[in-house]
This record gives C-alpha cells, sequence and structure tokens, in this order.
C-alpha cells in the first residue's frame, strides 16, 4: 500500500525545482564554507604575524598661526597631557623625542664641500629600532654617535646630489666618515667627532644617545625644552579607539602609514561580504525549497484531501512528503562539504611554500556551519510540511 500511496503524492512532483533549489543550496553553502575557512586562514596569519610584534606612532600637535609668531608659543606636550596619554589602554609604552636648544654645526667640507646647521633629537633607547655598537655617550667624550633616517639618505641620493652635481654615497661609506661637529650656546663652544653608526627606518631624526643630549641642553642650551613629539608603542595602528582617540585630541600623526595597516579590515570586511554572499545563497535556496514545496502541495491538494478522508494522518502523509526532500538538500550539502574540502586541501598545497601559516585547513567552524545550516533548513522544511498538509484536513 505504501508504494501506490508514495507514487499517488509523489504525482506533479516538481522535480527539476528540487533539483534548482538543492543546486542553489550547494553554490550557496559551498561559498559559505570557503569564506569561512578564508577568514579563519586571515585571521591565523595576522595573529601569527603579530604575536610578538608591536607598532611604533609618532605624534605631534599642529601648529597654529600664533605659534608662527615666536618660539615662546612653540607647541609641545605638558607632563599632565603626557601622563592623560600613556594612560589610555591602547598605548602600551610611551616616549618623548629631546629636542635641542643649541646651535649645531657640521663641516663636510673634507668629502662634499658643505658646511651646514645641524638639529639633534633623542628618544629612550628602548623605542630605537636598531642600537648599534658603540651607542651611548658619557662625560668627557668627544665622540658623538648618530642613526639618522634612511629615508633622508635617499632624499640627498636623489634630489640633492643631483641638483648640485654632487656624488651619491651609499650608507657604508657614509658609516665610515668622521664628521666634525660644532656646538656652541651660552658663550660657549667645543667641538666633537662623530659618525653615524646606524640608518632607522622607524626613528624620522638626526639621533643621538639621550645622556649627551641631556648634558648639551644643560651645559650649551636653554635647557630640556617640552618635548614636541611623542612616540607611542602599540598593538594595533589601526585600532579604531586609538585613531578616535588621536583625531578627538587634535594630534597629528602618519596617516597613511594607519592606512596601510587597515588592509587587515579591508581585507576581513571583504571576506566578511562573500560569507554574506554565501548566506544569501543560501537563504535563495531556502526560499526555492519551500515555494517548491508549497506549489508541490497545492498541486495535489485534491489527493492529499481524499487520502486523508479515507483515513490517513496528515502527519504520515507529510513525514512521507519530506523524504524526497530531505534526500535533495543532504545530497547538495554532502556534496558541497567534498567540494569544499577538496578546494581546502589544494589551497594548503599552493600556500605551504611562502605562508605555512595559512596552510592549515579548519574543518571544525565550518562543518558546525554546514550542520546548523543544513539542519536548520530541513527543520524548517519538516514544520511547513506539516502545517501545509495539516491545513488540507
Amino acid at each position: 500500500m505504501k508504494r501506490p500511496l508514495s507514487s499517488l503524492i509523489r504525482q506533479s512532483r516538481h522535480r527539476f525545482r528540487l533539483f534548482i533549489a538543492a543546486l542553489a543550496y550547494f553554490a550557496g553553502l559551498f561559498i559559505l564554507l570557503i569564506s569561512t575557512d578564508g577568514y579563519q586562514r586571515f585571521h591565523n596569519y595576522f595573529e601569527n604575524a603579530e604575536k610578538n610584534q608591536d607598532y611604533y606612532l609618532i605624534i605631534n600637535k599642529g601648529v597654529n598661526a600664533i605659534q608662527s609668531f615666536g618660539s615662546k608659543y612653540r607647541s609641545g606636550f605638558s607632563e599632565e597631557e603626557i601622563e592623560y596619554i600613556s594612560e589610555q589602554p591602547f598605548v602600551l609604552d610611551l616616549g618623548s623625542f629631546s629636542n635641542s636648544s643649541f646651535r649645531i654645526s657640521s663641516n663636510l667640507a673634507e668629502r662634499l664641500s658643505i658646511y651646514t646647521d645641524l638639529f639633534f633629537e633623542s628618544v629612550p633607547d628602548r623605542f630605537l629600532d636598531t642600537i648599534p655598537p658603540g651607542w651611548g655617550w658619557k662625560e668627557g667624550s668627544d665622540f658623538i654617535p648618530v642613526i639618522i633616517n634612511r629615508e633622508w639618505l635617499n632624499l640627498y641620493n636623489f634630489n640633492v646630489s643631483l641638483m648640485y652635481g654632487l656624488p651619491q654615497i651609499s650608507e657604508e661609506m657614509l658609516s665610515k666618515w668622521t664628521l666634525d661637529v660644532i656646538i656652541s650656546g651660552n658663550g660657549q663652544s667645543r667641538h666633537f667627532r662623530s659618525r653615524i653608526l646606524a640608518f632607522s627606518d622607524r626613528i624620522p631624526s638626526v639621533t643621538v644617545p639621550e645622556s649627551f643630549l641631556l648634558y648639551a641642553n644643560q651645559k650649551y642650551g636653554r635647557g630640556t625644552p617640552a618635548p614636541a613629539r611623542l612616540i607611542l608603542r602599540v598593538r594595533d595602528i589601526s585600532d579604531p579607539q586609538l585613531l578616535s582617540f588621536l583625531n578627538e585630541q587634535g594630534y597629528h600623526y602618519r596617516r597613511e602609514k594607519a592606512m596601510s595597516s587597515n588592509f587587515r579590515t579591508l581585507a576581513s570586511a571583504l571576506l566578511l561580504i562573500t560569507s554574506l554572499t554565501g548566506l544569501l545563497f543560501v537563504l535563495f535556496a531556502f526560499t526555492i525549497v519551500l515555494t517548491t514545496v508549497q506549489l508541490a502541495i497545492s498541486d495535489i491538494s485534491g489527493n492529499l484531501r481524499l487520502l486523508i478522508h479515507l483515513g490517513y494522518k496528515p502527519s504520515v502523509l507529510a513525514r512521507m512528503y519530506f523524504r524526497e526532500a530531505l534526500l535533495f538538500i543532504s545530497v547538495a550539502a554532502v556534496l558541497a562539504w567534498m567540494a569544499f574540502l577538496g578546494a581546502g586541501h589544494s589551497l594548503d598545497t599552493l600556500l605551504e611554500s611562502f605562508s605555512p601559516e595559512s596552510a592549515s585547513l579548519s574543518i571544525r567552524e565550518p562543518l558546525l556551519l554546514s550542520i546548523a545550516c543544513t539542519s536548520l533548513l530541513l527543520l524548517y522544511l519538516r514544520i511547513e510540511i506539516g502545517r501545509r498538509i495539516q491545513k488540507l484536513a
């Protein structure tokens, strides 16, 4: 009796529509699984890359029209402001740039026939990206070790030297030169020898040891002025809370540096959009399946009413009707999972050579997501079929 009954129920069943619905569910679930795995790989890559890495951000106040009238209006950070910034939860450490308050001249006549005024700054050693051998200074020494920004040498080589017909200089050559530095102020002057020991990618300045600058400011200058720049050590340079704080306080910083770190946020957003696209495919498949079932039940509503009047329980008819939809959706889910595993292992092979931390297929989250989506669809479908057939009783 079950076979004739099953044949009667399957009359006018839109199997092609069920196939299209299953195909849409396969595509949506596959995209959802792939994007979930991609997000997990992306997250693992940056988590491993940044596990022991902090970022450094240099900030300063803006210069307004009043400050253009003289040094007494110069912008600087007070002790209260420095303490307030250091207390922020996104600031791991904070250091101050100390400025020279005396006159500095360097005679490069032996090499380039240039006599130029200079400036010195210092930061705590823990903020330097390189500490060369011989770094440091003690009172009584006439040698000043210097670290300069690497980009400044590039500016000289590819701008100044070309403009004035001067020879270009390599880092190795410049590091071997001993420079004559003259410091003057408060009616005193002194000659020092100096040499560039290293080149920094982090500190955009002519950096000397803190001990020297403190000594020279006291003896030849006006003491150590309030710092005009601060260097922050932070965990995430693109942290919205950090950037919001800096903008609210009106502090200036290298925005392109913060913007470049937004790549992670942008990529995460793109992966999220891809996941949402997959979710929309899944919801679209849900809609197609439900619409197909509703149309099929409507087509055989007369047969169903007859069977109910003959004594068949609506729950029995709903269960039989549900089995075919269950077959299509289950097959689509299994095929989507197999396709995901195949694509994931292929991606592992591709990434293994240049990014081992990303070459790890995530199984747990995609599997739970696949089971959750499929179970939700089947549960809702079972309820909807039962409700539709119960209405015919």
